[in-house]
């Protein structure tokens, strides 16, 4: 579009003519372009209306012959006659007619054929008169007329496609049928192959040979990429349609091209998990750390693919899948998201691994060992500690002092008070009972600051660990031998062997601890230098093991690694919850290691009243199982219990604690700082009968007292409090209740309440079974639970448990 301008035209009178010049032009060639082609459009104008009579004619006949009742067959035969008659009539006289057009075409005799000729006369000479009008009057705005056929001129046209279409449909479709029997044994020749080589790489993985399961993987993976290829031939349009078939198999076909990205992408991520462990556990490379450089970027390609896969299963129709195959189909499907997170887990904790080992800045953690024959708060008592130093994945150095946690009491200059129940052994606070809550991060920070404010160094964190963990290990490397000791460790004589050497009196030895050093430091070149890929399979499987049960408690000043700590619940630490909460934390003070032969039972009784009151009744049997006399542990064993509730509980009754006499609670120096952790414990409330104290720490009421066994003997102690809420109703849709009452019942019922209870494990603790029971009010009954056991049945305490009911009115 241009403008003209009067004045411009005025001034521009040659530009003008030039413009008229071109008009004229473009108007001559208008007129040839017509007659040239006017012959041609009156052709294609003629067949398409023949191809209308025809199909118009077939229409007849399938009309006519579908809808006639079979007794008027006969009738029907006429009808098709007669409209054959009608359609060789006109193909007749249609031909007849474009001969003739045709014909006064060529002479050009200005003769119009057809209404369409006149049409197209009429539009010709319209849009040239127009034109002309418009450059004449010198308007804004110049378009050219278009030339816009009439709908019924389309008819004959699409007439015309569609018939050539009826008869070359069965010579397409066998060509058709031809080729997709070719591409189907391609691709099943293809796929067959692939999964023979996914198979084999999987046996390769189970024989570790990760190496092999790669390499067999991408072959498997060039399969699939064949079968893709073949696909691709096929025009896409074709699987939507199949994907609405009613037939099965049709359904498959449609869902092919998604079915093979699938199988693409989990032979992939195998070949990348694959190649990830193989890197992960290569003899090949230095250190650690460059293990965990060389998994990352695998790792992280399977975190991805296992995303998309999830992203695939979720988008696929099951109807699709052969009925064969469903089963398994839906077991993928309900396992992928855990996969997928699974993978995006494990890249996380590789990078966190290698912040760990120092592979960004040097680190030094604090490892201490805790001793839980001899229980204290947060494992047993800490008797040995080293410095490891780690350096770029590699561990730099480990010290270990010859006098254990006493080493450090020279350097401490300040004099602490310790918390009350210590002072049966000692009214100053030192290192070896830092460890005095069971929360470890509490008791981490502690230690920490005893250790810096004894003349250690700063650390970037603490790790804790039990005997188990030794007797683990050397149950995987086997015997070890110590000639500087004479002996010969193993996991079935550890205990004794290390306890005889490290309880030696200063007479003997100057260094009774150092046996506990040496043993870790042989025990990790043992680890490092003669490994192999299953020997390191074990150990990850180990340490896991011994996270989850406790006997392995971290804490860490850097806050990326301590909030994956608190994320895989690695922390040790009190946990907060909505419901009802119980703890027991046994503190050894002054039994020796009576608590290697010490067997504990608890009972958890929630008795619930008509409106909604909680009782709580803890039933405590320890059954102290040692010999009389018998070495290290045939002793009293004389135990500070705390029994951790919901903040706000309220003290029944309590049966059963015994405290030692009050002569030998040694008194604190005048001189003594008072740690402001312990204030609470020492201004709790006493209970007169029992003597048990109530306080709060870590958001918890906390019901504390002394327990007394001998050996040989049992002794039972029992506590009830009230806790500080009411079981209530549920309301609808209430995180999921409404649909869980309705699944139960296949009915809707007009109240519903639930009552959850955690017990936590303290962190190192073994020989422990619990259970738990709950007595509904007398106008409920118990809907649904959890765990599925009797309440007769007891669980071992391995790690924290929990306890769920529905109550249905």
């Amino acid at each position: 579009m241009w403008t003209i301008n009067k004045q411009f035209n005025r001034r521009k009178k040659n530009q003008s003519s030039l413009i008229k010049f071109f008009i004229a032009l473009g108007y001559n060639e208008i007129r040839i372009i017509k007659k040239v082609c006017q012959p041609l459009i009156n052709f294609f104008i003629t067949i398409g209306q023949l191809s209308e009579r025809i199909l118009t004619g077939f229409w007849r006949v399938i009309v006519f012959t579908i809808l006639l009742p079979v007794n008027t067959f006969r009738f029907s035969v006429h009808i098709v006659e007669i409209t054959f008659f009608r359609i060789t009539k006109g193909v007749n006289k249609i031909s007849s007619h474009t001969k003739k057009s045709a014909q006064a075409a060529a002479k050009n005799t200005g003769k119009k054929l057809t209404y369409w000729q006149k049409l197209l006369d009429f539009k010709f000479k319209t849009t040239i008169l127009q034109t002309k009008r418009i450059i004449k009057d010198n308007k804004d705005n110049l378009s050219a007329v278009k030339l816009k056929p009439q709908k019924s001129l389309l008819r004959p046209a699409l007439s015309f496609a569609l018939l050539l279409i009826i008869l070359f449909s069965p010579v397409i479709g066998y060509r058709n049928y031809r080729f997709f029997v070719s591409l189907k044994d391609k691709i099943i020749s293809h796929a067959n192959i692939a999964l023979a080589e996914a198979f084999d790489a999987k046996s390769s993985i189970e024989n570790q040979q990760f190496e092999s399961a790669g390499n067999k993987f991408n072959k498997a993976g060039q399969n699939l990429l064949s079968v893709e290829q073949n696909l691709s031939e096929v025009n896409g349009f074709i699987f939507k349609i199949a994907s609405l078939m009613p037939n099965e198999k049709m359904k498959l076909a449609g869902e092919s091209q998604n079915l093979v990205e699938l199988g693409q992408l989990g032979v992939a991520m195998a070949s990348d998990i694959s190649l990830a462990i193989d890197n992960l556990f290569s003899q090949t490379k230095p250190n650690l750390t460059s293990r965990l450089r060389g998994f990352l970027p695998p790792a992280e390609e399977a975190a991805n693919k296992a995303e998309k896969i999830e992203k695939i299963i979720l988008t696929l129709n099951e109807k699709s899948i052969p009925a064969e195959y469903r089963e398994q189909f839906k077991v993928l499907k309900d396992k992928i998201h855990f996969i997928s997170s699974s993978m995006n887990e494990l890249t996380d904790l590789a990078e966190k691994l290698e912040i760990f080992l120092g592979g960004q800045t040097d680190k030094r953690y604090l490892m201490v060992f805790q001793n839980n024959t001899e229980m204290r708060g947060s494992g047993g008592f800490m008797g040995s500690f080293a410095v490891v130093d780690f350096s770029n994945g590699a561990i730099k150095s480990i010290k270990t002092p010859g006098g254990g946690t006493y080493d450090t009491e020279a350097g401490l200059r300040r004099i602490i008070a310790a918390p009350e129940p210590l002072r049966l052994l000692n009214p100053s606070w030192h290192l070896w009972d830092a460890n005095w809550w069971p929360d470890w991060p509490t008791s981490a920070r502690k230690i920490m600051w005893f250790y810096e404010k004894s003349d250690g160094s700063s650390v970037d964190g603490v790790i804790a660990i039990t005997p188990n963990v030794i007797i683990d290990l050397l149950k995987l490397t086997g015997p070890i031998n110590m000639p500087d000791y004479n002996e010969v460790v193993s996991a079935d004589n550890f205990m004794d062997v290390v306890q005889a050497i490290a309880e030696q009196k200063t007479g003997k030895t100057d260094t009774p601890k150092k046996i506990i050093g040496d043993l870790t430091n042989i025990l990790i070149d043992k680890l490092t230098k003669e490994s192999n890929k299953e020997q390191s399979i074990k150990l990850l499987d180990l340490i896991e093991n011994n996270l989850t049960q406790k006997y392995i408690i971290t804490y860490f000043k850097d806050n990326d690694l301590q909030k994956k700590v608190i994320e895989e619940d690695w922390g040790g630490a009190i946990k907060e919850t909505n419901g009802d909460y119980l703890m027991i934390a046994n503190a050894n003070i002054g039994g020796q290691k009576s608590d290697k032969k010490m067997f504990q039972t608890v009972e958890h009784v929630a008795s619930i009243d008509r409106e909604g009151n909680i009782i709580d009744t803890i039933y405590i049997k320890r059954d102290h199982r040692a010999i009389k006399g018998e070495e290290f542990c045939g002793v009293l064993n004389v135990n500070w219990m705390r029994i951790y509730t919901p903040l706000g509980s309220k003290l029944i009754e309590a049966e059963g604690f015994k405290a030692p006499d009050p002569k030998l609670i040694e008194k604190v120096p005048d001189n003594a700082e008072i740690d402001p952790l312990i204030v609470n414990e020492l201004s709790a409330e006493v209970d007169p009968l029992s003597g048990v104290k109530t306080y709060r720490e870590n958001n918890k009421t906390v019901f504390a007292g002394w327990t007394q066994v001998n050996a040989g003997q049992a002794f039972d102690t029992v506590i009830s409090y009230r806790l500080p809420f009411k079981v209530e109703n549920i309301k609808n849709d209430a995180n999921g209740f409404d649909k869980l009452r309705s699944t139960l019942l296949n009915e809707k019922q007009n109240e519903l309440a639930r009552y959850t209870l955690l017990i936590q494990k303290q962190p190192g603790s073994q020989n422990v079974r619990v259970v738990s029971r709950l007595i509904p009010p007398d106008y409920s009954r118990i809907l649904w639970q959890y765990p599925k056991k009797e309440n007769g049945d007891y669980f071992a305490l391995d790690s924290d448990q929990l306890w769920a009911y529905l109550l249905v009115k």
